[in-house]
């Protein structure tokens, strides 16, 4: 079993997804897909509360036991893809068994040849779970049984939104598995976070984009800092790395020029908008005052007065600081000292905060907060959830500091 994060636009469906399912195809073998969300809000007559494995097969066995919605038609919507040719005459003669079958049994019933592998693709479980952690608990039990009884012949990838496991408090510093064990060894867990340079270079070469190798690399270096859905948006009808280049530069005012371009004084403004957002904790009402802001230098230090809800104490300080700078690694520049929270970067962009490491790229929260328009109106989704993460990372920071 394979649980697969990532925020919205960085290749689960189409790229995970799609490569398994063309993968089952080139080898013979089967593959089922089902998107939950896409199926409770289609199939309203059936209850979609998933909690393990066994629920999603139990969902689809009701997709074609209690509704009139043909595959066909679900297949077309890319809400439910397979290519077990019989599976809803099969699911319908489990009518009086159904509720008593083991999970093994359940898959080895709708395998049509024992000795093929059924790969099983689950796409937004966390927006139908009632209990996220719950469910995820349940699923490593499962793969732990499954790989018992049934070896190799089944591979069950889950696709998961990393800002709502944050928004459930299921965090990249979480072990997905918690509290069960019976899960480790045989549950994976793959986080995306976009192509390399070497990739981009590669599939410009598939795609025929004309370029010599030295325009292809520097090229792909800007590409991978974005995300893939933008890139592949600037792959359509180029044919020359060139053109690519002329879309790059199109960046320029656009929330994507923090991601291509180097940090330098326009970073005042969005970290100014993720501040303000402190103001939206529950329960609270901090008041933000600017310390130092350095824009030139990156480096930026705040007091928080924040209730909490101390003894005497109408509201605590708290000092936060903000460190971008890019050369501190190299010249090793030392921190801010006495700061309660710190944020910044690690060597490869991400985000750290009081020493604890999580899976989003800083560039990509100052394109979030930039208040600019995106390259693609899709992209729009994803800072969203880049909001709405960091947004619970400083808070669960802050609060940890009135502790």
């Amino acid at each position: 079993m394979t649980f697969v994060i990532s925020y919205y636009g960085y290749g689960k469906t189409y790229g995970v997804g799609g490569y398994v399912i063309c993968k089952a195809q080139k080898e013979g073998n089967y593959y089922l897909y089902t998107n939950l969300r896409e199926v409770k809000e289609r199939v309203k007559t059936i209850d979609v509360t998933t909690l393990s494995l066994y629920d999603v097969l139990k969902v689809i066995y009701q997709v074609f036991t209690e509704s009139n919605v043909p595959l066909e038609e679900l297949t077309r919507a890319n809400i439910l893809l397979t290519n077990i040719s019989n599976l809803p005459q099969t699911l319908r003669q489990l009518r009086d068994n159904v509720e008593d079958i083991p999970v093994d049994t359940f898959i080895q019933t709708i395998l049509p040849e024992q000795n093929k592998r059924l790969y099983i693709i689950i796409d937004e479980l966390e927006r139908v779970a009632a209990d996220v952690k719950m469910a995820i608990t349940k699923m490593c039990d499962e793969a732990k049984q499954l790989n018992t009884s049934l070896g190799g012949r089944v591979e069950v990838y889950v696709l998961l939104q990393e800002a709502l496991l944050v928004e459930r408090g299921l965090s990249g510093t979480t072990s997905l598995c918690e509290p069960s064990s019976a899960g480790r060894g045989v549950v994976k867990i793959r986080r995306l976070s976009g192509y390399s340079a070497e990739d981009y270079v590669n599939i410009m070469k598939e795609l025929g984009i004309v370029g010599d190798e030295k325009n292809l690399r520097k090229v792909a270096e800007k590409l991978s800092k974005l995300p893939p859905r933008a890139v592949f948006g600037m792959f359509a009808n180029v044919a020359s790395v060139d053109e690519i280049e002329e879309r790059i530069k199109t960046l320029n005012g656009l929330a994507e020029e923090f991601l291509v371009g180097r940090l330098g004084g326009n970073i005042k403004d969005p970290l100014n908008r993720l501040i303000s957002y402190l103001n939206q904790l529950e329960n609270f009402k901090i008041n933000v005052i600017p310390v130092k802001i350095d824009a030139r230098s990156k480096l930026f230090i705040y007091t928080l007065k924040v209730p909490c809800n101390k003894p005497r104490e109408k509201s605590v300080d708290i000092k936060l600081c903000i460190d971008l700078r890019e050369e501190r690694q190299k010249t090793k520049q030392k921190f801010v000292e006495d700061c309660k929270i710190l944020a910044y970067m690690d060597e490869n962009g991400k985000l750290i905060i009081n020493n604890k490491r999580y899976d989003v790229d800083v560039r990509l929260i100052l394109a979030a907060y930039s208040g600019r328009p995106p390259l693609i109106d899709g992209l729009e989704k994803l800072y969203e959830e880049i909001r709405k993460t960091t947004y619970s990372y400083l808070k669960n920071a802050i609060l940890k500091s009135c502790e």
